[in-house]
């Protein structure tokens, strides 16, 4: 009797997935996907034999015998312990490796083309896998060969060829025989090898290769999910291509009822024309430098939109530095362009948040988010996971930046560790996947002129959509820098002193430290002089807790009641609060200039007054933010060179002069004795040597040091990158953080839904989505500190999403905090 083979079986009535059904669904997604590179056909290849050794007898017994009790995509490429588990996805890379075996002269690119395959297939479940290795404990060895080498025995590929659909094994030939498939990959080739060192060439394929993978695994996630839950086809279907037309009449209807009569809003105005003017430009890489205050987030909105419908492109991404301008962006984005009655996140999708990616088990697979809206709100932190970070957690999302507007605002607040990194995937989005790049900021940091071998962005001839930005900055120009640095160090019960001062003088002031520890001092000593209107705010509070500080401090401001806010950098880019005057602790110029943007910023006082001040070494740890401490002694240049030649700086800090001189002795040390921190420095207790991810993710150059292996003798092997490695190294910040839901407001009654979901993967997926608000993310020390005291749990066994459940560490003054306080009150869920 026949027995169909079996890909999945749904979970509520276990109903079976044939493999050939799978296979075709996934390689008719995967050509769409992979079309947007120009290779269909290399995606389509990939989509039939990503799982092919599902057809084998081990695959079908193990499936077979745990109907609706496993994960139907768990897989064992060379790991004996794993019980149970068959490997299925190796048979399919296999027999591309057999095939260019057959063929004694391969070109480059069919070699390459057939490793891209090769690779993306065996890794689909498990992240990209390394080529040549980069092991701390182990000799450099040639982890692509030895994966294609593999027993067939434990692939199972002589075993299950006979069982092969026939008009599916007939397209797989049609395919492999199809002169397109290597003529469409040779021009790609060609335009990746054009100009550049061999550095950033090699990381060019690295890139390619992220991207096809993250072609085939988007198609395997999805085909996987919608037989899961059929609806959600239709759901993707229904929501087709993006109506620009429609966004656009609704941000032109916004932007005209915007008053125009003070000469702040009239700038603004001016600003936005230009934004629009510009829409009509070609595709490339532009920026767009504004004062603090000008009014970026809508201009450059309005130039995508209308960018987007002239280039009929497909997605416009808005990718900010912090989840605080998202608090405040996403609300004006969404209520603009996506007003009731339609249905939230239909148009715009907001998300910040690993919660349910921390650990990414098959369940939450399906509901994690694809970035399939037209208008999409990230930040950088996801941006770079997403093009460099381990497993298959955000790798399947880099598909989508492809053909689209990518919006980076406060460009500024890049990680300068992924400089390079940064830089050269621009370059490749911008001009090998059809994107459109504008760069936002008021102090524009000098990525141009960065070492070009490793990686300079490349701008368009005519970048700048302002036509003249200079005299912008003098226009807007509303707040003078006042330093307090001649009179030396500052205790901090000086500067609580100095902020109640300013209070009192002006109505209203903010002070804006490096450190949370700084911030919790001065706020805890300002208490107890009972200051009237006295907030905290740091990234230890949740979204919706920043939220409702933010909307209180607003309110205060707009009736001019006193107010003083006590606040982390998470204030001081983007987010839209006029204080009277602003306190701000020594860093860098950037950091200055946009602290100042939170003063005066409608311009209704004649002149705002932002001071600098200098605390104690004593007060100020700054040896685990090198960054920082480096940005200061570079401000503590130009505020010497400003007392002794103020005419030379035009008599003001905050000039395009001033900040262009600031940039030069900025990246100056990062070009010269630091170069090599621009490419994310790795050390040997990560990979056995001193080297950069930036050289593991390209031409991988050190790999062949004291009798390591080599690839020369391989003329199959001609990627040589660490991905696997190198995504486990990569941070885009400095320190890992795990994503914790907390019982702030509703967050309470969303874990108790969390805690008591029963399978339905569209409630999961809405849960999660309502969860964001309600997450802080935790540094490692944190993590371990709130597990030893059994202050946190899972909200079900494996789930990887994590609650908080002891109420004495969440305060309403600071967030997270790391003792308990208050009384001791256990989330019964």
């Amino acid at each position: 009797m026949y027995q169909p083979f079996i890909a999945h079986a749904r979970q509520g009535d276990h109903t079976i997935q044939t493999v050939d059904a799978h296979l075709y669904g996934v390689a008719a997604l995967a050509r769409s996907f992979a079309g947007k590179v120009g290779l269909p056909l290399t995606g389509e290849l990939m989509g039939l034999l990503h799982d092919l050794g599902k057809y084998s007898a081990a695959f079908q017994d193990y499936i077979r015998s745990n109907l609706g009790k496993m994960d139907p995509d768990g897989d064992a490429p060379s790991a004996p312990s794993a019980k149970g588990k068959v490997d299925h996805s190796t048979a399919g890379a296999q027999l591309l490796w057999d095939h260019l075996l057959e063929q004694p002269k391969s070109p480059t690119a069919q070699r390459m083309l057939f490793q891209i395959m090769e690779l993306c297939i065996a890794s689909h479940h498990g992240g990209l896998m390394d080529c040549l290795t980069a092991d701390p404990n182990h000799p450099t060895r040639n982890a692509h060969r030895q994966r294609m080498e593999k027993d067939k025995q434990q692939t199972h590929l002589p075993q299950l060829l006979p069982h092969v659909d026939a008009p599916l094994h007939q397209r797989i030939q049609q395919l492999l025989a199809d002169p397109q498939l290597l003529e469409s990959f040779t021009a790609r080739y060609k335009s990746l090898c054009r100009a550049g060192s061999p550095t950033v060439v090699h990381f060019r394929f690295g890139l390619l290769t992220r991207f096809l993978f993250s072609s085939l695994l988007d198609a395997d996630r999805l085909d996987s999910a919608e037989f899961e839950e059929p609806k959600r086809r239709d759901n993707r279907l229904s929501l087709g291509s993006a109506q620009w037309p429609a966004l656009i009449q609704r941000l032109e209807a916004e932007l005209c009822s915007y008053d125009r009569t003070s000469a702040v809003n009239a700038i603004r105005h001016t600003i936005a024309d230009h934004c629009q003017s510009a829409a009509n430009r070609p595709r490339g890489t532009y920026t767009l430098t504004v004062p603090t205050g000008g009014g970026k987030t809508l201009a450059s909105l309005r130039f995508a939109l209308h960018h987007a419908q002239q280039h009929k492109m497909d997605h416009i991404f808005y990718i900010i530095p912090f989840t605080t301008i998202i608090d405040q962006n996403a609300q004006t984005i969404r209520r603009i362009l996506e007003p009731h009655p339609l249905p939230e996140g239909s148009v715009v999708l907001e998300h910040h948040s690993n919660l349910s990616e921390e650990r990414l088990t098959w369940q939450n697979k399906l509901a994690s988010e694809n970035w399939d809206r037209p208008v999409v709100l990230t930040t950088m932190v996801q941006f770079l996971e997403t093009l460099f970070g381990g497993g298959t957690r955000g790798a399947r999302r880099m598909h989508h930046l492809a053909n689209s507007v990518l919006i980076f605002d406060e460009i500024q607040a890049l990680p300068l560790k992924c400089t390079h990194l940064f830089n050269n995937a621009i370059n490749f989005l911008q001009q090998q996947c059809g994107a459109t790049v504008l760069l936002c900021s008021a102090t524009q940091p000098h990525l141009h002129c960065v070492n070009e071998t490793k990686g300079a962005i490349q701008r368009e001839a005519n970048h700048e959509l302002m036509p003249n930005a200079q005299q912008l900055f003098k226009d807007l120009k509303r707040v003078q820098v006042k330093s307090h640095l001649h009179a030396g160090e500052l205790s901090l019960t000086a500067i609580a002193q100095l902020a109640q001062t300013e209070q009192q003088r002006a109505g209203s002031c903010l002070v804006v430290v490096n450190t949370k520890k700084q911030s919790r001092a001065l706020f805890q000593l300002c208490q107890k002089s009972g200051v009237d209107g006295l907030y905290h705010l740091s990234t230890d509070m949740c979204q919706h807790h920043r939220k409702t500080i933010f909307k209180e401090i607003r309110q205060r401001l707009d009736t001019q009641q006193p107010t003083l806010c006590i606040s982390t950098q998470l204030i001081e880019a983007g987010v839209d609060v006029d204080f009277d005057g602003v306190i701000r602790f020594a860093a860098g110029l950037d950091s200055i200039a946009q602290a100042a943007g939170r003063c005066n910023r409608h311009g209704k006082r004649p002149m705002g007054t932002l001071h600098v001040v200098m605390p104690t070494q004593a007060q100020e740890n700054l040896s685990r933010l090198k960054e920082i401490e480096t940005a200061k002694k570079d401000f503590q240049r130009m505020d010497k060179e400003m007392q002794n030649d103020p005419a030379d700086l035009e008599h003001d800090l905050l000039t395009l002069k001033a900040m262009e001189r600031y940039y030069t002795y900025k990246y100056g040390h990062y070009n010269n004795s630091m170069y090599e921190y621009l490419s994310y420095i790795i050390d040997r207790r990560q990979v056995g040597r001193d080297d950069t991810l930036l050289s593991i993710l390209s031409d991988h150059e050190k790999a062949n040091i004291k009798g390591e292996a080599t690839h020369q003798d391989d003329k199959k092997t001609v990627l040589r990158q660490a991905f696997k490695q190198a995504g486990q190294i990569f941070q885009a910040i400095d320190a890992p953080t795990r994503s914790l839901l907390v019982p702030h407001a509703e967050g309470r009654s969303i874990i108790q839904q969390l805690c008591g979901w029963e399978g339905d993967y569209r409630e999961l997926k809405k849960w999660l989505r309502q969860a964001q608000p309600y997450t802080v993310n935790l540094y490692p020390y944190t993590w371990d500190l709130l597990l030893k005291e059994r202050s946190i749990a899972q909200t079900q066994e494996d789930s990887g999403i994590w609650y908080l459940i002891n109420d004495a560490y969440y305060s309403d003054d600071f967030g997270l905090f790391y003792e308990p306080h208050g009384e001791k009150e256990i989330l019964d869920v």
